[in-house]
């Protein structure tokens, strides 16, 4: 389904460099896909749930930034579909530098509990143990810290029948998303 001549029908997007996870909203009309960085940025792209043929333009960006020197042709920014959300590797914050290194995708929240977050996408960075959220506005996507610099090493988000949001650790504990 990626819109080039030879692609297979079987490809639906390229351009990724290492999606760690994809998911779509409970009707399926939007896909979120946490693409995992090189050397520099990591970042969550937006894109309809029911079109394929998308490029969001690995090797040529990395995030919005140039990755390597390629020609004039190949950086064509209009072929590409860029992120909704980027972040550094490290950046200064809480009087100290954090380190983040890698996306971890996670869910789009369906449960009944927490009416306030329903519909929103969680995700997560293996490094910092960050949580963020993306919360739509105005047909925007829109990331917010949800919770900053947690202890635990993320490793994936689980979903209940109810909806729920569950996160799993390298240590081996599972954590239910709450608002307290």
């Amino acid at each position: 389904m990626a819109d080039e001549p030879d692609a297979m029908p079987e490809i639906w997007h390229m351009g990724l460099r290492n999606p760690w996870r994809f998911t779509l909203t409970p009707n399926g009309d939007t896909m979120f896909i946490a693409d995992v960085g090189d050397s520099a940025w990591e970042e969550v792209n937006v894109v309809s749930g029911t079109v394929g043929g998308l490029n969001f333009g690995h090797p040529y960006y990395e995030g919005e930034t140039i990755s390597h020197p390629f020609t004039e042709e190949e950086l064509d920014r209009s072929r590409f579909v860029f992120p909704a959300a980027v972040y550094p590797h490290a950046r200064e914050g809480l009087d100290r530098l954090l380190s983040f290194c890698a996306v971890i995708g996670g869910l789009v929240y369906d449960g009944d509990d927490l009416p306030g977050l329903r519909g929103q996408y969680f995700y997560s960075d293996w490094c910092s143990g960050t949580v963020w959220r993306m919360v739509e506005r105005g047909g925007e996507w829109e990331p917010e810290i949800f919770m900053a610099n947690t202890p635990y090493n993320i490793n994936t988000f689980g979903q209940d029948v109810d909806g729920k949001i569950y996160i799993a650790t390298a240590s081996g504990k599972l954590l239910k998303l709450v608002v307290r």
